[in-house]
């Protein structure tokens, strides 16, 4: 009888966590890895990957796509196994996790309580149904940016509400602040307050969107972020430190690394384009405030007809008729060496993780369901990020421009976000890493020929060059074929945590 249930023989192993790159053999048992050694193993399935190399899946903390099954195939082709909405969230209650659950996903989900679909139920009675569709189709609604200020009484309705959630499994809170601006400061501070009561973290898009120039540019969204984790102690994530700072990332940076320095807990991500995504009736699109943003209606890219946004009044109108219409917004030139410079100032950023912010693919005013859409058809569109951020670090960012090491990315888009939630989910302490006892999710992939190849014209084009992804020990993509019918993706809680031999000394004879 083999020992072991896979192996996989003769691969370059990386494992950012104890800083293994070498040629092993990996065993696993189950989901589980059970063996990473110089002797061979015995596998009832046994898969030779000379030449490849095997590392942790990637996990993406900052997805928007993670309940929508075409997306999420062409996730798999860009080595993702866990997709985690943590920006926004799966709320009202469990909403998230029950669709997930109930129809089956083929790589690892997971959400944290919404803020904003909770402040909108609570001040203006409109709710979401725990998918991004839903929350898109709120934030597009005038009621939410009309809302104003919270009383005190509502105010501690909306954190019972979310410690309720929190209590139920939600992984953190998301602030979706960027998006309804006018809400208050102190509000802010009490749901940071009450996440470092329960010992979670935050997850905050900041307040001034993309803004360069004073008064409210992006140093101020900083401070606040950095001022409420300093006050409360809470560990605060600033989510996509990149877009948001835009072109001040230079002082935003050097705010949070001093923050740092000093004991706030502040943890980042960034991705590696110099365009945005969102709808185009986004409280920090109104045309007025594009000069602070240093970019005009141009640069705003209307995706349902693929038209650049001609006019302020082509913008106004759009945003009246069409408010939950996807737009992108291109706010940095990547053929520009110096805007490619502050990406790479971003995405560098010491202790920061990767992430993609992709919304999935859409056809007409809908996001692309279903499990027969793939591939996807002709007409689905998204922003490129969405499908292959993970083969563009790989390939771009360490093969062609040499920004980093193969290890430091892997351990960017793995190891990193698993470890700024492994404090207040401990079934993350199980993830990010390829040794003895942690969760088999797992990707194999030729350093020489994986690419993105998704482009702002065209979306549709999936990643090339991962051979194998493995999802709790399951192919969800082997020889480079997915497996439409494989389902092993779980739900990730705060509470959940299985037993093992985690923590074990990996086998190395």
């Amino acid at each position: 009888m083999s020992k072991y249930d896979l192996v996989l023989a003769g691969g370059r192993v990386i494992d950012p966590e104890t800083q293994l790159d070498a040629v092993r053999n990996v065993g696993i048992i189950g989901h589980t890895i059970a063996a990473v050694s110089e002797e061979t193993l015995e596998g009832s399935v046994s898969i030779d990957v000379g030449g490849l190399v095997v590392a942790p899946g990637f996990i993406d903390p900052h997805s928007h796509s993670n309940q929508y099954l075409p997306t999420m195939r062409a996730m798999v082709l860009d080595g993702i196994t866990t997709a985690l909405d943590l920006e926004a969230g799966g709320s009202p209650g469990t909403a998230g996790y029950d669709k997930a659950e109930r129809e089956g996903r083929p790589i690892n989900f997971g959400f944290a309580a919404n803020w904003a679909e909770i402040r909108c139920r609570v001040l203006g009675g409109v709710g979401g149904d725990g998918t991004i569709g839903g929350l898109s189709k709120l934030m597009a609604n005038a009621t939410p940016r009309q809302l104003g200020l919270a009383t005190e009484q509502e105010t501690k309705q909306i954190t019972e509400m979310i410690s309720d959630e929190i209590d139920g499994g939600a992984l953190g809170i998301g602030i979706l602040l960027g998006y309804l601006p006018d809400a208050g400061h102190d509000e802010y501070y009490d749901i940071t307050a009450l996440a470092a009561e329960k010992d979670v973290v935050t997850f905050t898009h900041s307040r001034t969107s993309f803004n360069v120039i004073e008064p409210k540019a992006a140093y101020e969204g900083a401070a606040e972020i950095v001022a409420a984790a300093a006050g409360t102690g809470a560990h605060v994530h600033y989510c996509h430190i990149n877009s948001t700072s835009s072109r001040a990332i230079g002082r935003v940076l050097d705010l949070v690394s001093g923050a740092r320095e000093r004991g706030v807990r502040i943890t980042t991500e960034a991705y590696p384009w110099g365009a945005a995504s969102t709808v185009i009736g986004a409280a920090y699109l109104a045309p007025e405030t594009l000069p602070q943003k240093l970019i005009k209606s141009t640069d705003i890219e209307y995706i349902r007809t693929g038209e650049r946004v001609a006019t302020n009044e082509r913008l106004e109108e759009l945003r009246a008729q069409d408010p939950g219409g996807p737009c992108i917004i291109h706010f940095l030139d990547e053929s520009n060496s110096d805007d490619l410079e502050l990406i790479r100032k971003a995405l560098l950023f010491p202790g920061g993780s990767l992430c993609t912010d992709g919304l999935p693919y859409q056809v007409g005013a809908e996001f692309l369901e279903g499990v027969g859409n793939w591939p996807v058809p002709e007409e689905a569109t998204c922003h490129p990020r969405t499908v292959g951020t993970y083969a563009k670090l790989l390939g771009q960012c360490v093969r062609n421009w040499g920004w980093m090491s193969l290890s430091d990315a892997i351990g960017r888009g793995s190891l990193a976000p698993a470890q700024i939630l492994e404090e207040s989910v401990p079934a993350m302490r199980k993830k990010g890493r390829v040794s003895v006892g942690a969760d088999a999710d797992i990707i194999v992939f030729d350093p020489e020929t994986v690419d993105c190849r998704a482009t702002y014209k065209n979306p549709r084009k999936t990643s090339v060059g991962f051979r194998h992804v493995i999802v709790n020990g399951e192919f969800v993509l082997r020889d480079s074929e997915l497996i439409l019918d494989a389902m092993p993706g779980r739900a990730i809680r705060r509470t959940t945590l299985t037993t093992s031999t985690f923590g074990s000394e990996p086998s190395h004879a």
